[in-house]
């Protein structure tokens, strides 16, 4: 169990998910946890990884290769002569990394058990608000947003599998995957977003439309239609409420 919390680089969670290092960013989150910055050991520094295995809930051998890959990359480093283990920080991690973003998150784990699908809540949540904000920008600029700002539920926005895909550079069914696996864990909650189809004089579509709808917009668009009770509806990107909240925030 861990009994303290980290102000994690919202960028870091990125890196971990993107590059497939979510063990290795676990293991040196633990360390940072687990320390001021250095940690003494006595006999072997290796036979340390037994203790953070069971910690990490992760068999000996992938921590033992995660913690070689810390050595390897210069996340942390070995003094032999002290027997200590330095792990860098955050400001050295961002210009090894190149990261760009001050957005922080804090991160208070029970355990590291759910870290890969707040990893995912965290990028989602990022290029939601980023999505948002750029789109606000764009109104304000036009002086149109009551005519353009849609209304969602409190807390609620948009952001759609394949835009989140096109941010991370990954496929629109990791990108699918990312959502569930934080929605199931309660990081975010998703909700679907259903709209009314309506006409050039924005008169709702009845069901009576549907086939020729359908006909008319082609087999993408065909896939997201939807019969209701009387009008037509079309399936838009998932509505995504965070309960985990993003701040910015000097690199400590």
């Amino acid at each position: 169990m861990v009994n303290y919390y980290t102000t994690i680089p919202a960028e870091l969670c990125e890196y971990a998910l993107i590059n497939r290092k979510v063990n290795h960013t676990k293991l040196y989150l633990l360390l940072k946890l687990k320390s001021s910055g250095h940690i003494k050991y006595e006999l072997d520094v290796f036979e340390c990884a037994k203790d953070w295995a069971d910690e990490l809930q992760l068999n000996y051998k992938t921590v033992l290769n995660c913690f070689k890959w810390l050595i390897r990359e210069k996340w942390i480093t070995i003094n032999s002569i002290s027997k200590a283990i330095h792990i860098k920080g955050y400001p050295k991690l961002f210009t090894k990394l190149n990261f760009k973003s001050k957005t922080a998150i804090i991160y208070e784990p029970e355990s590291f058990s759910d870290f890969k699908a707040f990893c995912c809540a965290v990028v989602i949540i990022f290029y939601r608000n980023r999505k948002r904000y750029f789109q606000k920008q764009s109104v304000a600029n036009m002086e149109r947003a009551t005519t353009n700002c849609k209304t969602y539920p409190k807390g609620f926005y948009t952001i759609s599998c394949n835009y989140l895909a096109e941010c991370l550079g990954v496929s629109k069914k990791t990108a699918y995957n990312y959502k569930n696996e934080a929605h199931k864990i309660g990081f975010i909650t998703k909700k679907k977003n259903l709209v009314f189809i309506t006409n050039d004089k924005g008169e709702r579509l009845t069901n009576a439309h549907f086939h020729s709808y359908k006909f008319y917009k082609g087999r993408s668009i065909a896939r997201r239609i939807r019969r209701g009770k009387k009008y037509l509806k079309i399936v838009e990107a998932d509505l995504i409420k965070s309960n985990i909240h993003l701040k910015k925030k000097r690199v400590l």
